[in-house]
């Protein structure tokens, strides 16, 4: 019975080390989408002061030709949040707006902006302080 036992361990041992070994292989030869490359993109990222007004500040604006994919928002901590915006013709409106805890916005895939589209951020009244915003994202000519 115990060299039964025995033989029973040793091939659970085996068998265990067999599935770890091609666990691993399939961990190192396998490609998350996060690390594809896209040939002839390029990264972006823009950022502008805000101050205390009301009055949307540019952060950047679309090209018109080729495709802009907004990733990432992040803004400075106000009172009141700060608001991404799209607007104009064939603009988004509104995007994001962040909160007193809610500071980064992650877009996943990605939104894709309309062309020439001048992308803002604006304070409230009330925000009473001076800070930035940043945006990031995949440029495709």
């Amino acid at each position: 019975m115990s060299r039964l036992l025995l033989v029973g361990a040793v091939a659970v041992l085996v068998v265990t080390m067999f599935s770890f070994a091609w666990a691993a292989i399939n961990l190192n030869s396998s490609k998350s989408n996060i690390y594809r490359e896209l040939p002839g993109t390029t990264l972006v990222s823009a950022s502008t002061p805000l101050i205390t007004t009301v009055d949307p500040q540019l952060v950047f604006t679309t090209p018109a030709t080729g495709d802009f994919v907004l990733t990432q928002f992040c803004a400075s901590p106000t009172i009141n949040g700060i608001r991404l915006a799209a607007p104009g013709l064939g603009g988004l409106g509104g995007i994001a707006h962040t909160t007193t805890t809610i500071l980064c916005y992650t877009f996943q895939p990605g939104l894709i902006m309309p062309k020439s589209a001048p992308i803002t951020c604006t304070t409230t009244e009330f925000g009473g302080v001076n800070g930035f915003c940043m945006i990031a994202g995949l440029l495709r000519p």
